[in-house]
């Protein structure tokens, strides 16, 4: 090469852009919990919150649009604190609830839509808390939504996350947890009836 012979110890830089590391799906637990019929849902989703360890465990609830302030409003009149997100609030009210979220101690709740935002990425200690707990209270109608929801949580820290998966009646039908099974390559057992030893 041209630069051994002209230059010192040169140095190289490759401009090939390298792969990105492929991701190990099955690092985090999934789990489904059947609930029936869709108006189960908020029953069973408050009382797996209240089986919960009470140490410093942060949970992530991803639903519709159209239910995360209900949803929330329901978690705080069962004294606990929660904070939601959802598409029609900007980047600042984001932020900011996202803030208060992973700093502030009596939030231990999130409930928010697929907000086009990575929740984890801007936390800086991030890794400093327990693994979060995902809960899918309605599954994603698209299989790789499934794996954003994760990385969104998670962002690049490298933590490793409980993930509970409502399923209805109707979803079963329609197979959906086959499909992300099949998508992610991985495998969704029954959610053990003691929820606090996944943690």
């Amino acid at each position: 090469m041209l630069t051994k012979e002209y230059l010192h110890q040169p140095v190289i830089i490759s401009t090939v852009e390298s792969e990105p590391e492929p991701i190990n799906w099955e690092q985090h637990q999934h789990f489904f919990l059947r609930v029936g019929k869709p108006p189960d849902k908020l029953k069973t989703w408050l009382d797996l919150l209240g089986k919960l360890p009470s140490n410093n465990h942060k949970v992530v609830t991803f639903c519709h649009n159209h239910k995360c302030g209900w949803l929330a409003y329901n978690v705080n009149k069962n004294e606990q604190r929660a904070l939601y997100l959802h598409n029609n609030l900007d980047w600042t009210s984001r932020a900011i609830a996202i803030g208060h979220f992973f700093t502030k101690e009596p939030y231990k709740i999130l409930v928010t839509t697929d907000v086009p935002s990575r929740i984890g990425t801007l936390i800086p200690h991030l890794e400093d808390i327990p693994s979060p707990l995902i809960i899918n209270y309605d599954l994603p109608e698209k299989k790789s939504v499934y794996g954003d929801r994760i990385l969104s949580t998670i962002g690049g820290q490298g933590l490793k996350c409980v993930v509970i998966n409502f399923i209805t009646d109707r979803d079963q039908r329609r197979h959906l947890l086959q499909g992300i099974e099949k998508q992610f390559g991985i495998k969704i057992g029954e959610m053990p009836s003691n929820v606090a030893h996944l943690f």
